[in-house]
């Protein structure tokens, strides 16, 4: 039985529009398309990106999200490095993140994916 809602679902999927599903699935293969498999383990930081993870059969394994993001993009290069071995040895391969915007900055060691506004760090 079709929902009501389903026609609008389906057009902003395909448009792009609000609540679409689109970014999770170019998302999701772009992540398989740099090295991350079914199976392997993550962190993510800000909450984006979890249904990509999930598309992609990932398991998260550490989350940094809500008012500690900004907190976490602020953080001394020492006390990251303690973050993303306690991710590490939480199991975490690579860790997701959105674009901080400009008034945070991501390092040269996470990388861009591609066409998207997500960097991904490989522990």
């Amino acid at each position: 039985m079709n929902s009501p809602s389903r026609p609008i679902k389906t057009r902003a999927v395909r448009e792009g529009g609000p609540y679409s599903a689109r970014t999770n699935v170019v998302l999701s293969d772009r992540l398989d398309a740099m090295g991350l498999h079914a199976g392997d383990r993550i962190a993510i930081v800000g909450g984006s990106g979890i249904y990509a993870a999930r598309l992609s059969c990932v398991k998260i394994v550490a989350e940094i999200m809500g008012e500690d993001t900004p907190a976490f993009w602020r953080l001394t290069p020492e006390k990251t490095g303690i973050v993303f071995q306690k991710m590490a040895e939480a199991g975490a391969r690579m860790v997701l993140a959105p674009d901080p915007g400009p008034a945070l900055r991501v390092d040269s060691s996470w990388v861009k994916v591609e066409g998207l506004p997500f960097y991904l760090l490989r522990l």
